[in-house]
């Protein structure tokens, strides 16, 4: 960054700093998402990439993912998360044999 203007800035900008978040600064939320959704967002590259035509559509698509909504963001990726399949409650020995035979795949790949 130029030099001059990390000098101006530091002039501009209070000594103990600002927070982007103003809802709920100390939390780790969603809030200041939720604020870019009600157009409240601190930075106008933030606000931009919501509002902006081009860029929307990328961050909408993010939200359902490619399946539409229908997939699931899981902690290990091998392994589904608990619950139901396209509406249908999964049995658990069943399941409880998928999970340890990804769990077990897993660990052979990285052998």
């Amino acid at each position: 960054m130029n030099p001059s203007l990390v000098a101006r800035l530091k002039q501009m900008c209070p000594a103990e700093g600002t927070v982007a978040d103003v809802g709920t600064p100390k939390v780790f939320d969603n809030k200041y998402f939720l604020n870019l959704l009600d157009r409240k967002g601190l930075f106008v590259s933030d606000q931009d990439l919501f509002t902006n035509a081009i860029t929307r559509p990328m961050r909408v698509h993010g939200q359902d993912g490619p399946d539409g909504g229908q997939g699931q963001i899981r902690r290990n990726c091998a392994v589904r998360n608990p619950g139901t399949v396209n509406g249908l409650e999964r049995s658990s020995i069943v399941q409880t044999v998928i999970d340890a035979t990804a769990k077990s795949l897993v660990v052979l790949e990285s052998i």
